[in-house]
């Protein structure tokens, strides 16, 4: 198994399985976490299993959750990036001291 990340501060795990042919996502049955299972998979595509005192939804990486994950992510960025306000890609410049200066410099000139 391999951790994913975490949300709201629950872990997603991913393993494999069908002798290495399928996927299963693992989300610790909690929270927002808990609910992204239940949307991701119908309830009765939904397994429950207990890893180390907690308790993971379990489900399966198919076609049709792929499918949906697609859309899902599609919508989830264009939230994102629609919004009017938020700065989309912040962005980091190192540049040797004085090289900035003389940039603006030139161009004043």
């Amino acid at each position: 198994m391999e951790r994913l990340g975490v949300i709201d501060g629950r872990e997603v795990w991913v393993r494999t399985c069908d002798g290495g042919a399928g996927q299963e996502v693992l989300f610790e049955y909690a929270g927002r976490c808990g609910l992204l299972a239940q949307i991701l998979a119908k309830p009765w595509d939904v397994k429950i299993e207990e890893h180390e005192g907690r308790t993971f939804a379990v489900v399966a990486h198919d076609e049709k959750v792929d499918r949906f994950l697609v859309t899902l992510i599609d919508i989830l960025v264009n939230i994102r990036v629609s919004h009017p306000t938020m700065v989309q890609l912040p962005l980091a410049l190192e540049v040797a001291p004085g090289v900035l200066a003389r940039a603006f410099q030139e161009r004043l000139l």
